[in-house]
């Protein structure tokens, strides 16, 4: 078998080898392999090469967990000029599990909201920790919730420091 068609059966038969290894195979130089493989119109990077200069939208990620399908690439962009992406878990929407969710009443409008568990749990943590007051359904209601103690239209059942303004700026209290 000659030089030429070792070349081509070794770019056959092993795709994810390099110019060099192909080379060191047939005692030839890299270069020599290349022109071979022009010459035969075979494709002279490796797949891993080939793969990585391939453009983002067109790579597939880790397989689905649920379906075992490969994950395309999702392109995120945002209005303040980041353009991105990245490989979801889930192929689609139909392989992502359900979250439970679980309703909670707003503290302030006594509207129920709905929650996911792991959102509702943290939220419970920070009030235990002290870090929230209570539980709201909106940034809207929470706000509201403590202006209405400033005010006096409502009692500091959560020991508001009223010397304090919003932003810890110190106020008189008239």
């Amino acid at each position: 078998m000659t030089t030429r068609q070792t070349v081509i059966d070794l770019r056959t038969n092993h795709p994810d080898w390099t110019l060099d290894k192909i080379g060191q195979a047939v005692d030839r130089t890299r270069e020599r392999v290349r022109q071979i493989l022009i010459s035969e119109n075979l494709e002279q990077r490796s797949t891993k090469a080939a793969y990585s200069r391939l453009p983002a939208h067109l790579k597939k990620g880790p397989p689905c967990p649920k379906c075992g399908t490969l994950v395309p690439y999702r392109e995120r962009s945002y209005d303040s000029g980041y353009s991105g992406g990245s490989y979801p878990k889930y192929c689609s929407a139909e392989c992502r599990p359900k979250e439970e969710t679980i309703e909670l009443t707003c503290f302030y409008c006594n509207k129920t909201y709905v929650l996911t568990i792991p959102q509702a749990k943290s939220r419970q943590r920070r009030v235990a920790n002290g870090r929230y007051k209570a539980t709201y359904c909106s940034h809207s209601c929470s706000s509201h919730a403590y202006w209405d103690v400033v005010h006096g239209k409502t009692p500091n059942d959560f020991n508001y420091n009223l010397a304090l303004g919003p932003k810890g700026i110190k106020r008189e209290l008239s």
